[in-house]
């Protein structure tokens, strides 16, 4: 913060005036602030008493506490930093989009900002979606090949799909920064974690494991709805952008399927490592290829038409 405040303070001194504040400028930077910080240390209470309660509710359910540390590590320690580790690949461009989003906003570019939220929804689809499909096809390689556990390998498969609703919800939330929804952003984080924990409260302590799953599942994708529609509503995106995955996952379907069988019917007996990336390298180049590949489109008749006459 300190080296930021001074590289500020020389940016600022070469801006006409001297970069002196605008009125009123310190109100409005408080305004944002405040609310955020004491959200966000909210949100961070609420999420260290969920993972209090995780290990609690599953000894609870009768596991005992090595099991339950076990297996509470196996998803969150070992499963889950693989299918957040796409996601660096990521943090550029959405970090970028917030200074973006924010010029248009200050400019009143309200077009530009319909498309560039368009355009981002698209790659971060097209991105996302062959992540999911790479980790889902080979996620049994990877698993013994990183941690030598079926474990963390089976749930890293579970969590797979849900990659799109997590690396998109981030996307979206910059897009809610830029534009001067960050409060509103903030509060739904704050709803997520109390949902979080109530459900965490309610399932693990009956089902296990498998309760601290579902509350995964719906965390994000309820953080993922509400985010999605706000940012929809005040940039004026197309709420039916999500049907551009379409393509994206057809294109993962049949690149992994192709790459799998062929895998399969190799004579090589490749360690699991090998196997993992050989695989993963092939099917994204196969990705790519089935994405990239310009569409057939069927002639317009009027088209044809001009064109005779």
């Amino acid at each position: 913060c300190l080296f930021l405040a001074l590289l500020c303070r020389r940016d600022a001194a070469g801006l006409p005036g001297g970069g002196e504040a605008l009125p009123g400028a310190a109100g409005r930077v408080l305004a944002i602030t405040l609310p955020v910080s004491f959200s966000s240390c909210l949100r961070s209470g609420l999420i260290s008493l969920e993972h209090l309660l995780i290990p609690r509710g599953l000894r609870r359910h009768g596991a005992s506490y090595l099991a339950a540390m076990a297996s509470y590590g196996a998803v969150t320690g070992m499963a889950m930093p693989i299918v957040l580790f796409p996601a660096s690949f990521l943090t550029a461009f959405t970090g970028l989009l917030i200074p973006e989003f924010a010029e248009a906003e200050e400019r009143g570019e309200r077009a530009g900002i319909t498309a560039l939220a368009g355009r981002m929804v698209r790659i971060v689809l097209t991105f996302s979606i062959g992540a999911a499909g790479l980790l889902l096809a080979f996620a049994d390689d990877l698993g013994s090949a990183i941690y030598h556990n079926e474990e963390a390998a089976r749930y890293l498969g579970i969590l797979a799909p849900l990659i799109p609703v997590m690396y998109l919800d981030t996307a979206v939330d910059s897009v809610l920064k830029g534009v001067g929804e960050q409060v509103y952003s903030m509060k739904v984080n704050v709803a997520d974690a109390l949902l979080s924990v109530l459900l965490v409260w309610l399932l693990v302590p009956r089902i296990g494991l498998a309760g601290y799953l579902i509350v995964i599942f719906v965390s994000e994708i309820f953080n993922f709805a509400l985010s999605f529609t706000r940012m929809t509503a005040v940039t004026g995106a197309d709420r039916r952008l999500l049907r551009h995955a379409l393509r994206p996952l057809a294109a993962a379907a049949g690149s992994t399927c192709l790459v799998k069988t062929a895998l399969a019917a190799s004579p090589f007996a490749w360690p699991p490592g090998v196997t993992a990336a050989v695989g993963i390298a092939a099917s994204a180049a196969l990705y790519a290829l089935f994405l990239f590949l310009p569409s057939v489109k069927k002639p317009n008749p009027i088209t044809i038409r001009k064109l005779k006459e």
